[in-house]
């Protein structure tokens, strides 16, 4: 029964919000970025990135077993999802986000914190 919601498709999309073709999720696709990219750490997180020749980014994201239940590990992954649509990223790049152990316990800002941390390193981050 509809309660007078209204859904709607637009056919822009926002520049901040990502589509399916900007998800890395293949085995080969994270593979080819471990070996060819670069890789910064801090407390919470590893950021693996690689140029992609594109015109956009594309993102994946790596959180263990080890870091918790599903529950957790999704949980986290909105986390760092909502985080990095938040900033903005220099185009081009394929990004992908490894959680350790510490980042089960943290908060958004503190997540946002280490995303920021690794992105200004990387020189990934457009400054406004």
């Amino acid at each position: 029964m509809n309660m007078g919601y209204v859904h709607s498709v637009s056919c822009c999309r926002d520049a901040h919000m990502h589509i399916k073709k900007e998800h890395l999720t293949q085995k080969r696709q994270f593979e080819e970025i471990y070996s060819r990219g670069g890789a910064w750490v801090n407390r919470l997180l590893v950021m693996r990135a690689s140029p992609n020749d594109m015109l956009y980014n594309r993102y994946g994201f790596s959180v263990s077993k080890r870091i918790g239940s599903a529950v957790i590990r999704n949980h986290v992954r909105r986390l760092i999802r909502e985080n990095i649509r938040q900033v903005k990223i220099r185009s081009g790049w394929d990004i992908v986000f490894i959680a350790r152990n510490p980042v089960a316990k943290s908060n958004y800002n503190t997540i946002k914190i280490a995303i920021i941390d690794l992105l200004q390193r990387a020189n990934l981050l457009v400054e406004e």
